[in-house]
């Protein structure tokens, strides 16, 4: 499996962390869309996969929460990675980007 389709994780209400495989390439639109309780994402791609759309917003306009989030905790990657992604489009949806040991 190299995609992740689109809104697999959508409006997960209680999920608090998603691990991505090192094989994922591409992830689809509103992959997570609307995950208000998602803290971290350990994302085990050496390359940022392709993001979708709104791939990980948490806070839209037609689905408000009592307290929106703009961004996700902290995004886990492999090391010496979190450059590739912090200059990616993952940057716009993490707070941190950490790589790990």
């Amino acid at each position: 499996v190299t995609t992740i389709g689109n809104a697999v994780l959508a409006r997960s209400k209680e999920l608090e962390s998603v691990t991505i495989s090192e094989n994922i390439k591409e992830i689809g639109d509103e992959f997570c869309f609307a995950g208000f309780a998602i803290k971290e994402v350990i994302c085990y791609a050496k390359t940022p996969p392709t993001l979708g759309k709104l791939a990980f917003k948490s806070n839209y306009e037609s689905y408000p929460v009592q307290q929106p989030k703009e961004k996700i905790d902290v995004l886990y990657v492999p090391r010496g990675c979190s450059s590739a992604y912090s200059e990616s489009d993952w940057n716009k949806y993490f707070i941190q980007i950490i790589e790990m040991e």
